[in-house]
């Protein structure tokens, strides 16, 4: 008898965690996919710029804003907040012909409630 109330008592438990949403939530959706994050040139020059070039699933929705995790940026196309961005690299060491990478990132966001924004980080290689 203690059996089947213990087995009755189980299944009411599993079936009100279900309804009252007692469960795990469910994983967040992000509101795009980044592709690809290309530089030309693959690694810069300390003093010349690097075109920063974010590839993401839906590169033809133009309510995506791109927020670029680098100081000074220059614009692309008449704005710093596109899939496109210029930087100039600064010197990252003292030893002369070494290669330094300066990690940074971007932040992808159309405004939607729903949806997460996607963060991709990547290394600039710099030439000192």
């Amino acid at each position: 008898m203690v059996r089947i109330e213990l087995f009755i008592l189980a299944i009411f438990f599993i079936w009100i965690s279900s309804c009252s949403g007692l469960g795990p939530d469910p994983d967040p959706v992000p509101q795009t996919q980044v592709l690809a994050i290309n530089l030309y040139p693959d690694t810069v020059a300390v003093g010349d710029t690097v075109l920063i070039d974010c590839i993401i699933k839906d590169s033809l929705d133009k309510s995506f804003k791109f927020y670029w995790d680098l100081s000074s940026p220059i614009e692309v196309d008449s704005t710093i907040y596109g899939n496109r961005i210029k930087w100039k690299a600064k010197r990252t060491s003292e030893i002369p012909g070494s290669v330094v990478n300066v990690s940074t990132g971007v932040r992808i966001d159309k405004g939607s409630n729903n949806l997460v924004q996607v963060i991709e980080l990547f290394d600039i290689p710099v030439l000192n």
